[in-house]
């Protein structure tokens, strides 16, 4: 007590409390500072704190040209601030996620007819700025768009969406697009549109659609490999049946001369058995 406070708190003067009585003084005007860190010796330990403040100058009689005292209101805020400061790392990290992925953010207002989209949206949709939202839907294939109304008009009882439709550019060319998200609704349940992420899924769709071509045509080699050996099978029956046909001829004919060769032996024997005997 009586001493500077610079001699007091030496952390005053580290953490700029200092310069601003300074130059509270020295301006005769308030001071405001929001999110002030201060570290703060609590049990030994050193914490950081943060702090919102009001430093106001008192003057004992009016007309002085410096404060005599400085009052100083401090709040402390430390967990608002660390709130915010995990809210933003959060943020950082979904952008990252989104920025990896390639997915861009759609906000749509159904009633204004307005979209908020990022900047990777507008370049999934080949958009080189924000549009309307018809715009958005009328660069859907006309041939999807059903699909999109369909999933819309589901997510109205689920509350989330999920489809996948064809971009028609002016080129006509055409891209495929992934959207996903939910149904958003204003404090009274009202309907106003919708939050989702799109993607660009092109390269995923042609390589299912060629792996799927690639089955059908296996399938059909397959189909017809099976027609072949059932072919094969029928002309295999049909030759062993015209073998076991021949082979019963054939028998009966070999059969018809052994019959009369045994027919004679037995003559001759009867004839030579007479002529042995007389």
């Amino acid at each position: 007590i009586g001493q500077p406070i610079e001699q007091t708190l030496t952390e005053a003067k580290k953490q700029g409390l200092i310069s601003i009585l300074d130059n509270v003084r020295q301006t005769g005007k308030p001071y405001y500072v929001s999110n002030f860190p201060a570290v703060i010796l609590i049990n030994d330990v050193r914490e950081t704190k943060y702090f919102s403040l009001i430093f106001k100058p008192y003057f004992l009689k009016p007309g002085d040209k410096e404060p005599g005292a400085i009052f100083c209101v401090a709040h402390n805020i430390t967990e608002q601030v660390l709130t915010l400061q995990k809210l933003e790392e959060e943020k950082q990290r979904t952008s990252l996620a989104l920025e990896v992925g390639e997915l861009g953010l759609l906000t749509t207002d159904w009633k204004d007819n307005f979209v908020n989209a990022d900047k990777r949206a507008n370049e999934i949709f080949d958009f080189a700025h924000t549009h309307s939202l018809d715009d958005y839907i009328n660069r859907i294939h006309p041939e999807d768009r059903l699909e999109r109304k369909a999933a819309i008009k589901e997510a109205m009882g689920t509350g989330n969406f999920d489809f996948q439709v064809r971009l028609l550019f002016d080129d006509d060319s055409i891209r495929w697009m992934r959207a996903r998200g939910f149904i958003q609704k204003d404090i009274e349940g009202n309907v106003k549109g919708s939050f989702g992420i799109v993607q660009d899924i092109t390269s995923q769709k042609e390589f299912e659609l060629a792996l799927q071509k690639k089955v059908e045509e296996r399938t059909i080699e397959l189909e017809l490999a099976n027609k072949s050996l059932l072919q094969l099978n029928e002309d295999l029956a049909r030759s062993n049946t015209n073998l076991e046909e021949f082979t019963r001829a054939a028998s009966h004919d070999l059969k018809e001369p052994i019959r009369k060769v045994d027919f004679f032996v037995d003559r001759l024997k009867t004839s030579l058995e007479s002529k042995i005997n007389e």
